[in-house]
């Protein structure tokens, strides 16, 4: 069975491979980076504790955004309700 595919989704298609390819193409396997942290004499052995500290550091950055967000969020919503109130009072 063979699909037909439109000009529009052969362009969508063609552009979700070149993502993916450049993704592959950026990632780098555990022994590439071994390599790299040996050429660079930097201690391999480091490598797991480094990943869980860009791990725990990127969460934070996260939950940072998160909680502003909800703040920013929560003012929106007070000043809503006192503009609201004080126009209802002048009413």
């Amino acid at each position: 069975m063979s699909k037909k595919f439109t000009r529009e989704q052969l362009d969508q298609l063609l552009r979700e491979i070149q993502q993916l390819s450049d993704r592959a193409a950026d990632e780098l396997d555990r022994e590439e980076v071994e390599a790299i942290l040996r050429e660079l004499n930097l201690p391999s052995e480091l490598l797991d504790e480094a990943m869980r500290q860009v791990s725990r550091r990127k969460a934070l950055k996260d939950r940072k955004i998160r909680y502003r967000r909800i703040g920013f969020s929560i003012m929106g919503v007070l000043l809503i309700a006192i503009a609201f109130l004080t126009w209802c009072d002048v009413i």
